[in-house]
Parts: structure tokens; sequence; C-alpha cells
């Protein structure tokens, strides 16, 4: 997590993990496991969903990091490493 010390980043974090919780048990008690090995049916298919909202939230704040730091680098702020 890029965004440590900021309170709606944590949350989210934490809305994340319960997700999957949550859907591990639902899939557990509902469907169970085997029908997913099989036909890869059941509420845990939506953990792919969380995946890739979780890559695209990645390259976000990757590409907002590499902004703030071109900017900075231009006033001088800042010297990556090359």
């Amino acid at each position: 997590m890029f965004r440590p010390d900021v309170a709606w980043a944590r949350a989210l974090v934490g809305a994340v993990a319960l997700a999957l919780f949550g859907l591990c048990i639902v899939q557990t008690f509902e469907s169970g496991w085997l029908l997913f090995a099989r036909e890869e049916r059941g509420p845990w298919t939506y953990a792919t969903w969380i995946g890739a909202a979780n890559y695209a939230w990645s390259s976000l704040e990757a590409w907002h990091h590499h902004r703030m730091l071109r900017r900075r680098q231009r006033l001088g702020l800042a010297d990556p490493s090359r």
C-alpha cells in the first residue's frame, strides 16, 4: 500500500481483506470448493474482480508517484537513482 497514513486507504485495504474472507466463507458453506474446482462457479469467482481492481489501483498509485517525482525533479527537490 503506497499510502499507509491515509485513513481511506487503510479502510479500503481492510474492506478488501474482509470481502475476500467473506467470499471464502460463503464459498465453503454454500456451494463448496469442489464445484469451484470443477466448474469455476460460486462466490469465489468475484475474487478475480477484486484482484483486477487491486492491479488497477496499484498501477494508478505508481503512476501518481511517478508524476510527483517528475515534478520534484524539475524543482530540484528529487534525485532519482538511475
